[in-house]
């Protein structure tokens, strides 16, 4: 009889042993595909994040290119703008010393 009672004891400590590894195993396959759900999940994300960021680069590039055409054209329409005033003042001078070389032949002819 005492030998029936190990025999049950050793059955019932291997079902019990039994049980733990099936529950572990379960329970650690239940996490692995929790975390390969979550890990593909990140994957797309990662990959609609990779093409907004290179939207944004393209966006931000051509961005740098029409400024870089204003900030030229603005600044070859300040280029002009100082020629064309330098022509004026140029202009200016130059009329005002006809004025009086036609104002010292006047005295002279008057005189």
């Amino acid at each position: 009889m005492s030998g029936e009672v190990v025999t049950w004891g050793a059955v019932a400590i291997a079902l019990r042993s039994l049980i733990s590894i099936l529950t572990f195993w379960t329970r650690y396959s239940d996490r692995i595909t929790k975390a390969e759900g979550a890990a593909h999940g990140a994957s797309i994300l990662a990959q609609a994040l990779q093409v907004k960021l290179e939207s944004v680069q393209k966006e931000f590039a051509d961005y740098r290119e029409d400024a870089a055409l204003k900030f030229v054209t603005d600044r070859d329409m300040t280029l002009v703008e100082q020629r064309f005033s330098s022509l004026v003042e140029n202009i200016q001078h130059d009329i005002r010393g006809m004025a009086e070389r036609l104002d010292r032949v006047l005295d002279q002819r008057s005189a």
